[in-house]
């Protein structure tokens, strides 16, 4: 019976990132992956939010659209104290984009993951990390242009 002790542990969503077994590698990933995924579909109100493995990472993503429209992205849950180094964050964002190639999932257009960086007290931060460098200029204009359509 599910109580409000207990609702997160039984939640269906969490007991699919549980599943995937990622939880013996690292402890926290499946708390930082449902808080994640928590915040995406409850305070940000994104569209169409999947939860999928990514087996060679030994973690979950998350995909997703920030509104309606727009195109789907992927979000890479990490607790706050994970430490990564530039070759990681490369590695994440090739892995990634090879996960959804073999789960037949469109990322196309958008180049790069999301990071959702949780806090031990379940704040989270968003970083968008790309393979290579973008210019912030024509990142931040691109992503006007899409609002306004």
């Amino acid at each position: 019976m599910t109580s409000r002790s207990n609702w997160f542990n039984e939640h269906p969503k969490f007991q699919q990132i549980l599943s995937n077994g990622f939880d013996k590698y690292n402890p926290s990933s499946s708390r930082t992956a449902m808080l994640v995924y928590l915040e995406l579909c409850e305070r940000k109100h994104w569209f169409e939010v999947e939860i999928h493995p990514c087996d060679s990472l030994k973690r979950v993503f998350i995909t997703g659209k920030p509104r309606k429209k727009a195109k789907k992205e992927a979000v890479v849950p990490v607790c706050v104290e994970t430490e990564f180094s530039v070759d990681d964050l490369r590695s994440i964002v090739s892995e990634i984009s090879t996960c959804c190639k073999e789960l037949d999932l469109d990322l196309s257009g958008n180049p790069g993951v999301i990071l959702g960086i949780c806090e031990s007290d379940s704040s989270i931060v968003y970083y968008k990390v790309y393979q290579g460098l973008e210019q912030p200029g024509q990142l931040m204009l691109g992503e006007l242009e899409q609002e306004e359509k």
